[in-house]
């Protein structure tokens, strides 16, 4: 009997080895479980210092006389109902601004992978501009959110091209976009581009110094031995600010986010809870205007949700034509979320211009 239980426990031990080893398999940020469609890096290689250090009418971001601004859509879909809602979401932003060819990448989370990678794949194999790709699990609260964040930065800033009437365009794209699966416009493609682009270089981060979140006393403790530490400057004595996920960003703050030494900073992370509300936030805050200017006088805002006391925990509503606020189109925002209602879809795809300016 001595000898069953010895060997129980053995094995007991060998299962929770190996679950810790998946766990942390899942969890570091080597490259893993890639589905791409093409060979295309997600680490800096670079080629974002070389362009940080060009002056600023030599950027391929620069607005060009009589060009329209090119936007990169980076959409996360968690799950199977944020994927199906995704379809309406991408299929809007690529109908309702003709003649401008703006990137879009979707995000399939990999514990949803095996069916929705080749699915969104053949739905969109017509639009060169679209890519699927799957890099990693997802956590609600993780640095795993954060590093998916990273790696369609990563693959967007990388692609070739995204114009289907001339292939050999480079992809220059103005702003990333970080949006849901179920994220919609509340206005076509054209009059977003038409807003971002009159308040260009803007980047529409909502954080909050007042709530702010601080790295463990242990780890600065730490960290205060080490004056070599890259992130050094930016933590030292100040906490770490709170916003939305989901940011709006020009390409040269995201240019500095995929810099070695920021992925560097941004490890640091790893210990923050809810941290992809926290990491791109406070390297904005930080680094100051010269990179990342996230002032500005105008209304303008990415999201806007509502939120429900379900049973004493606060949680994003889905929105449908019963529970929806129309004050939401003067709002400011330019998305909803959380929208997979069809009829609300249709509803707002219904409004006609003149739409509000902001």
């Amino acid at each position: 009997w001595d000898c069953v239980m010895v060997a129980l426990r053995l094995r007991l031990c060998q299962a929770w080895v190996l679950v810790l080893l998946a766990f942390t398999a899942f969890s570091w940020e080597s490259p893993r479980l890639f589905l791409l469609p093409q060979a295309v890096p997600l680490v800096g290689d670079g080629k974002e210092d070389a362009e940080l250090g060009l002056p600023p009418q030599q950027r391929c971001d620069w607005p060009k006389a009589g060009e329209p601004m090119v936007i990169a859509f980076l959409v996360l879909v968690h799950n199977a109902r944020n994927a199906n809602a995704s379809l309406a979401l991408v299929h809007r932003l690529l109908t309702t601004d003709p003649g401008v060819d703006h990137l879009v990448v979707i995000h399939v989370d990999a514990k949803i992978r095996k069916r929705w990678v080749p699915l969104l794949r053949r739905q969109f194999k017509s639009y060169p501009n679209v890519h699927v790709i799957s890099t990693r699990y997802g956590s609600w609260g993780q640095y795993s959110l954060v590093l998916i964040e990273l790696d369609l930065l990563a693959y967007a800033m990388n692609i070739p091209s995204c114009s289907r009437a001339n292939p050999a365009k480079s992809c220059c794209w103005s702003y990333a976009e970080m949006l849901s699966g179920d994220s919609y416009p509340l206005f076509p493609t054209w009059h977003i581009r038409q807003q971002l682009q009159a308040h260009w270089p803007t980047n529409y981060l909502n954080y909050d110094q007042s709530g702010a979140v601080r790295l463990p006393e242990k780890e600065l403790s730490r960290l205060r031995q080490h004056n070599s530490w890259p992130g050094y400057k930016y933590f030292n004595h100040s906490g770490l600010v709170w916003g939305s996920q989901w940011v709006c960003i020009t390409r040269q703050f995201a240019q500095y986010l995929l810099r070695n030494e920021t992925r560097t900073i941004l490890g640091l992370f790893r210990r923050v809870f809810v941290s992809d509300e926290s990491a791109i936030q406070s390297m904005c805050a930080h680094v100051g205007p010269a990179v990342c200017n996230s002032t500005s006088a105008t209304g303008l805002r990415i999201h806007i949700q509502s939120w429900v006391d379900d049973f004493g925990s606060w949680k994003v509503l889905y929105l449908n034509t019963t529970n929806y606020d129309p004050i939401m189109f003067q709002s400011g925002a330019l998305f909803a979320r959380k929208l997979d209602d069809p009829a609300l879809r249709r509803l707002i795809d219904a409004r006609k211009p003149p739409f509000p300016q902001f």
